[in-house]
């Protein structure tokens, strides 16, 4: 991969963000989402994809923001949730589908191998 977006969400760092994706797409489809720690694993990624789509052509940001969609919408459910703040011992998020974020990293890696 020579992509500078690509390397960063494939390879650079010691999580990859598409690990990171992977496994935060995993805990959101078997609801294991419900702490302070879980959430901030989900917030932060959101936040990191978020930076990358900055430096993206527009398909790439477009793929990256379908990954990313999931995360945003748990995030900003529990952002907006006036019941609850994001250091709750349990915090509930909302049921998500995570499986066009799936496919979009597929088309991702997909082009970046390209």
């Amino acid at each position: 991969m020579d992509d500078e977006v690509c390397v960063d969400f494939f390879q650079s760092g010691a999580v990859q963000l598409a690990d990171r994706a992977e496994t935060d797409r995993q805990m959101l489809d078997d609801a294991q989402v419900g702490d302070p720690a879980s959430y901030g694993e989900i917030s932060l990624l959101s936040q990191r994809i978020e930076d990358l789509v900055e430096d993206a052509s527009a398909d790439q940001a477009q793929l990256l923001e379908r990954i990313n969609a999931p995360f945003v919408e748990v995030r900003d459910a529990v952002l907006d949730d006036p019941d609850q703040t994001v250091s709750d011992a349990e915090i509930t998020v909302p049921e998500v589908d995570t499986t066009d974020s799936a496919a979009a990293q597929e088309e991702f890696l997909s082009s970046c191998t390209s």
